[in-house]
Formats: C-alpha cells, sequence, structure tokens
C-alpha cells in the first residue's frame, strides 16, 4: 500500500539520486546540508511551533530546490524546530509521517500553540 509518505520518500529519494546522493543519510552528512542547516538557523534559530531553541531544520518538501538549498527554497521550504516538535511532526503512534502527512500535522501544532 503506497501512503503519501512513502510517495513522498520515493520522491525525495530520487531526487537525491540526480543530485548525486545515494541515500538521504548520506545527504543530511553533507556540507551541502550543514550549509543549508546554518541558513535556516540564521533565519531563525527558535522552533516554528514553541518557539524553544531550534536543533532540527524541517523540511516542508523535497522540491530540487529545497534539497539544493535555493535561498527562495530555503526561505519557504524548510523550518527550524526542537527535536521535541520535530518528533511530534513525523510520528503518528508508530507511523512515520513525511510529506503531505507531517505538514497537515505540523499546521494541527503551530495553531494549537498560537
Amino acid at each position: 500500500e503506497f501512503s503519501s509518505s512513502n510517495i513522498a520518500i520515493a520522491r525525495r529519494d530520487k531526487a537525491l539520486l540526480l543530485m548525486g546522493f545515494r541515500s538521504y543519510d548520506d545527504y543530511l552528512k553533507s556540507d551541502l546540508w550543514k550549509m543549508i542547516r546554518g541558513i535556516v538557523f540564521g533565519i531563525n534559530s527558535r522552533c516554528c511551533v514553541c518557539s524553544s531553541p531550534a536543533s532540527q531544520a524541517h523540511h516542508l518538501n523535497y522540491s530540487i530546490d529545497a534539497l539544493e538549498g535555493k535561498p527562495s527554497a530555503i526561505e519557504f521550504c524548510i523550518v527550524s524546530m526542537c527535536d521535541l516538535c520535530h518528533n511530534k511532526v513525523h510520528f503518528k503512534g508508530s507511523q512515520f509521517l513525511i510529506g503531505r502527512g507531517s505538514r497537515k500535522k505540523l499546521r494541527k501544532l503551530v495553531a494549537k500553540h498560537s
């Protein structure tokens, strides 16, 4: 069964292969990702949900522009989050969420904290 998360993972992994990365883990270890994270935390060093200090840079989508760190994509496609809120966004019970599912969960968390 294909969920929206499975589709998002497949699209992300295909984009990363086109960029020369064998896996998402390799991407997260790259100098490119370190640079992108630094820019994201420079824009906002606080969690977009609870305002705690941010420790995660969370992709709202995995477009090539976002993965490559294009300035407009960084501003609109990657947000700062603390570990706790980041985990809440990615999990529904034991189910891992990315793509549409995690964006929906993020909107709910932001509304709850507003």
